[in-house]
C-alpha cells in the first residue's frame, strides 16, 4: 500500500511514485487502488467518484470565479487586463487538463499496469537509484509551490477565492507533469537495462564460442544467447507498447501543458519588465508582483527542462538499442544468433519509441521553439505597449 512508502529507499513501482500517487489521489486524478503487496494496480468505483465529484467541483468553480472576475467592473480596476487575461487563461488550459483526464484514466491505468510489470525486472539498486530522482524531483517541486502560496492572502475575498483556486490549478497540473514525467523515467530505465544486457552479451557474441557440451553443439551453437536475445526483445516489445499507451494516455495534456508553459513564460517576463520599466499606471504596479513573475520564470523554466530532457534521454536509449544490434550483426558469424539479431532489428524498425504530443515531438528542439516563440511574442506585446502610451 501506499502508506508503507519510504523516501528515497523504493522497492517497487508504487513505493517509487508514492509521493506523486499521493498528490494525484488527493486532487482527484488517480482512481485506481494498490492491493497485493504492490503488485496490482486496479481500478477503483469508489475513488472514481470521489475523482469525479471533484474534478466537477473545480471546473463549475472555475467557471463561476472567472465570469464574476470579467464582469464585475471593480475588479479590472484593482486586476490590470494583462494579468486578468493570464490568470483566466491558465484556469482555461488547467479545466481543459482535468476534462481530458476524466476522459483518458483507464488508459493511464492500463500504462500503469504495464509499467508495474516492467518494474519487476528492475533491481534493488535501480530503485534506489531512481528515488533519489524521482522523490528528489517531486519534493524540490512541492517546497516552490509551497514558497508561491505565500501570494495567496489578499483583503479582497473575490480576489483571495481567484489565488486559492489558481493556486490548487498549479498543484493540479504539476501532479499530472511529475506523474507523466515520472512514467517517461521508468521506460528510461527499461531502455537502459536492456542495453546493458546487450552489451554483456556482446562479448560472448564475439568471442563466438559455444556455450554447451561439444555432442550437442551441432544443434545451436549458443542456445543461451538466443534465449536471452528472445527474452530482450520481449522486454523491448512491452516497452515500445508501454511508449505508444503513453503517448495516447498523455499526448493531449502534455500538448495544453506546452500551451500553458509558453504563456506564463510569456506573461511572467512581460510583467517583470513592466515592474522595471515604472512608467505604468499605479494599478498595474499593485499587481505585477515581481518576486512571483520571477519564480514563475523559474518554476516553468525548469519544469519544461526536466520533461524535455526527460523525453529526450530515452529516446537516446531506445535508439542506442539499434546500434548495440548493429554492432553485434556485424560482430557475430553465428547463424542462429544473427537470424535472431535481425529479428531483433526488424522488431526494432518498426517501433516509433519517440515521445509526441499528438502531433509536437518531445524533444531538445522543442525547447529551441518554445524559447523563441516566448522571445517573439514578448516582443511584440511590448510593442503594443509602447504604441498604447504615444
Amino acid at each position: 500500500m501506499l502508506k508503507k512508502c519510504k523516501l528515497f529507499r523504493a522497492r517497487d513501482l508504487v513505493s517509487l511514485m508514492g509521493p506523486c500517487f499521493l498528490l494525484c489521489r488527493f486532487y482527484g486524478f488517480f482512481p485506481y487502488k494498490i492491493k497485493s503487496n504492490n503488485r496490482e494496480i486496479a481500478y477503483s468505483k469508489w475513488r472514481f467518484i470521489y475523482s469525479f465529484t471533484a474534478i466537477l467541483t473545480y471546473i463549475l468553480l472555475t467557471t463561476y470565479i472567472s465570469i464574476r472576475s470579467f464582469d464585475t467592473a471593480d475588479k479590472l480596476k484593482y486586476y490590470s487586463v494583462p494579468r486578468l487575461i493570464q490568470v483566466n487563461l491558465y484556469l482555461l488550459l488547467t479545466t481543459l487538463i482535468c476534462i481530458l483526464s476524466l476522459f483518458y484514466m483507464k488508459t493511464k491505468l492500463k500504462l500503469l499496469q504495464q509499467l508495474n510489470a516492467i518494474s519487476w525486472t528492475f533491481t534493488e539498486k535501480n530503485f534506489i537509484r531512481m528515488s533519489r530522482v524521482v522523490h528528489g524531483k517531486d519534493i524540490f517541486g512541492i517546497f516552490i509551490l509551497s514558497v508561491q502560496a505565500s501570494n495567496i492572502y489578499s483583503l479582497n475575498n473575490i480576489n483571495t477565492a481567484h489565488k486559492c483556486l489558481l493556486m490548487y490549478s498549479i498543484i493540479t497540473v504539476y501532479a499530472l507533469d511529475m506523474l507523466y514525467v515520472n512514467c517517461v523515467y521508468v521506460l528510461r530505465v527499461g531502455f537502459k537495462n536492456i542495453n546493458e544486457n546487450l552489451h554483456g552479451l556482446r562479448r560472448y557474441v564475439i568471442t563466438d564460442k559455444p556455450h554447451l557440451l561439444p555432442r550437442v553443439n551441432h544443434q545451436c551453437h549458443n542456445p543461451i544467447i538466443l534465449l536471452e536475445l528472445k527474452a530482450l526483445e520481449e522486454r523491448h516489445h512491452t516497452l515500445s507498447e508501454a511508449v505508444r499507451q503513453l503517448n495516447n494516455g498523455f499526448g493531449f495534456h502534455v500538448g495544453t501543458t506546452l500551451v500553458l508553459t509558453f504563456t506564463e513564460l510569456i506573461f511572467s517576463v512581460y510583467f517583470v519588465i513592466l515592474r522595471q520599466v515604472g512608467n505604468v499606471e499605479s494599478h498595474v504596479k499593485k499587481n505585477v508582483w515581481l518576486g512571483y513573475s520571477v519564480m514563475c520564470i523559474f518554476y516553468y523554466s525548469v519544469k519544461l527542462f526536466a520533461i524535455v530532457w526527460t523525453c529526450e534521454a530515452t529516446k537516446n536509449e531506445a535508439l542506442r538499442t539499434g546500434n548495440l544490434i548493429h554492432e553485434m550483426l556485424i560482430d557475430t558469424a553465428d547463424f542462429d544468433v544473427k537470424y535472431e539479431l535481425q529479428t531483433f532489428s526488424l522488431q526494432l524498425l518498426h517501433s516509433n519509441n519517440t515521445f509526441d504530443a499528438k502531433g509536437t515531438v518531445i524533444d531538445a528542439r522543442l525547447l529551441k521553439g518554445i524559447f523563441g516563440g516566448v522571445a517573439t511574442h514578448l516582443f511584440i506585446l511590448i510593442q503594443f505597449l509602447l504604441s498604447s502610451k504615444k
